[in-house]
């Protein structure tokens, strides 16, 4: 009997093929594939469902990609994974790396304020209006429709084993990708935190760099690394 799990194909959003195509990400996609339906056949869990598998690229075609916020992989317990990095859904707790990028949000704002500047924490893209009265950031697509790409450095992760696809040959269909945005000539800002993700520094893009918003390494400076209001600065010289 067929896995009912395996009857939702992962679906390429259309914006995006043509780019894929071009920039030979629809061709680096085949292994991660394989080994994703070699998974489900096996009755592994794996998160996001595939059907989330290619969210961020549905909320936010390629030409209006502005900014890149490159993750590391899903996260890996029940219910968290959403497609977009570092997002969960509306209703789930708050992981810990999206409760310190709240506070980066926070301090930033602060920092503005202080230097009467606070107009760039809310344009070209709204970083705050994420924020609920506890301080939550959630599902941040708002951000997406924004111009924010939510990407993953890997698309997929097993239940409760952090980093167990990075062998699936996920990052070189995002070096593919990643490669083809900074290609196509559009002023746009990377924001790198982690070394996964600074991997994908290209001297053809803004990238600004910090250390991973978890709580292994956000003691070392992320909360204060004002990146939102940084990259507004940068968008707005390209304007």
């Amino acid at each position: 009997m067929t896995n009912p799990r395996l009857t939702i194909e992962p679906m390429i959003p259309t914006a995006w093929r043509a780019f894929l195509e071009e920039c030979g990400a629809l061709e680096a996609l085949a292994e991660p594939l394989k080994n994703l339906h070699i998974a489900l056949e096996r009755k592994e869990i794996v998160y996001p469902q595939t059907s989330h598998l290619f969210r961020a690229l549905e909320v936010l075609p390629p030409d209006k990609v502005r900014v890149v916020l490159m993750g590391q992989d899903p996260y890996p317990g029940a219910g968290l994974a959403t497609g977009l990095s570092f997002a969960v859904p509306h209703h789930a707790p708050s992981p810990p790396s999206l409760i310190n990028i709240a506070k980066a949000l926070q301090w930033d704002q602060q920092a503005c304020i202080n230097e009467g500047q606070a107009e760039l924490m809310e344009e070209p893209i709204r970083w705050l209006e994420q924020r609920d009265p506890l301080g939550r950031i959630p599902d941040l697509e708002n951000w997406a429709e924004q111009g924010v790409l939510l990407l993953n450095e890997t698309l997929t992760v097993g239940a409760g084993s952090p980093g167990s696809h990075r062998g699936w040959g996920w990052g070189r269909w995002t070096t593919k990708v990643m490669d083809g945005l900074a290609k196509s000539g559009k002023p746009m800002v990377w924001l790198l935190w982690g070394k996964e993700a600074q991997k994908h520094r290209n001297p053809a893009v803004h990238c600004l760099e910090s250390v991973h918003p978890s709580p292994l390494s956000a003691y070392r400076g992320f909360v204060q690394c004002r990146h939102f209001s940084q990259t507004n600065q940068l968008l707005r010289a390209y304007l």
